[in-house]
């Protein structure tokens, strides 16, 4: 008899606040952070086997200049499987295939969102019922955003940003991500920043979320008013350093603002840009256009 394959999807998210508030002893960064999940998602499949195996298939959507080649080792999805098994003193192994539609050094957290799901699914494959508590230990040990991806949907992240609050939803049906034919590692964009901040527009985001629709809004309402408020209070401590570095970023960003998009933003910490609209026509607009400049282009929405 064949082994059981499961399948799942593993989402993408983006950034609508993130401040970098100071440099830590350990090397690492205290920051926060705003994080919505969206619905790109690379394709994971898992069966039992003898040992450890994860592999990576581009999706036809993408290209080499989206997908370096990365060391299997390297992988986060493997170093996930790894730990647990080394912890929990498993015998089985576990093949990983994961389809990639999230391409790497995006901003978009598509790696901590497949070791997230690795450690969801491996709790079950493996009979090991681990607690939620036990899920983010083993999470904040892998990567920073990985913990965010055990819950998803709207978060504020905190410490490094491995320590999440759920929030209500912020959601966003109508929303384009453009990136240039390069990534962007973290720590390149934390060597950008020369100054580091206290934007507290972050708590007023909180106080300001309600279930937002955007697509359902519009600027001669109470509710379109409230929502235009919410988008003014996006911010990215990485955008302004970025964008003065990497032309190409700058220039996806100003074509986006001017020709109708009703927020436009840097994602974590690049290279992805997106913006969100109030208007389908001008999404497919500004789809086409970069898509006939030939860089990565997606339609997307928030998850509910």
């Amino acid at each position: 008899m064949s082994e059981k394959v499961f399948w799942e999807n593993s989402n993408a998210k983006i950034n609508l606040f993130l401040e970098v508030l100071y440099s830590r002893r350990d090397g690492y960064h205290q920051i926060k952070t705003i994080l919505n999940e969206i619905d790109l998602h690379d394709e994971i499949s898992f069966s039992k086997s003898k040992r450890i195996e994860v592999k990576l298939f581009i999706s036809e959507t993408m290209n080499s200049s989206v997908f370096p080649q990365i060391d299997m080792k390297d992988n986060i999805t493997y170093k996930a499987a790894q730990l647990m098994q080394r912890k929990y003193s498993v015998s089985d192994g576990v093949n990983i295939s994961i389809k990639k539609n999230i391409p790497v050094g995006a901003g978009l957290g598509g790696g901590s969102s497949n070791a997230a799901l690795t450690i969801k699914t491996l709790s079950s494959l493996w009979n090991l019922s681990l607690t939620p508590n036990q899920m983010k230990e083993i999470a904040s040990e892998i990567g920073s955003d990985v913990p965010f991806f055990l819950e998803g949907k709207t978060a504020l992240g905190e410490g490094r940003g491995e320590k999440i609050i759920p929030l209500e939803s912020i959601i966003f049906d109508r929303i384009l991500l453009v990136k240039p034919d390069f990534g962007i590692s973290t720590s390149t964009a934390y060597n950008l920043i020369d100054n580091y901040g206290d934007n507290k527009n972050w708590q007023k985001i909180l106080t300001a979320t309600s279930n937002i629709n955007i697509s359902t809004t519009s600027s001669t309402n109470a509710k379109g008013k409230q929502s235009d408020e919410l988008l003014k209070l996006f911010f990215n401590r990485f955008e302004k350093p970025i964008r003065t570095k990497f032309t190409q970023i700058d220039q996806i960003i100003h074509y986006l603002s001017v020709n109708g998009a009703i927020k436009t933003m840097l994602s974590g910490s690049g290279s992805t840009v997106f913006a969100i609209y109030d208007n389908e026509d001008i999404r497919e607009q500004h789809y086409n256009y970069f898509r006939n400049l030939g860089l990565w282009t997606i339609k997307t929405k928030s998850v509910s």
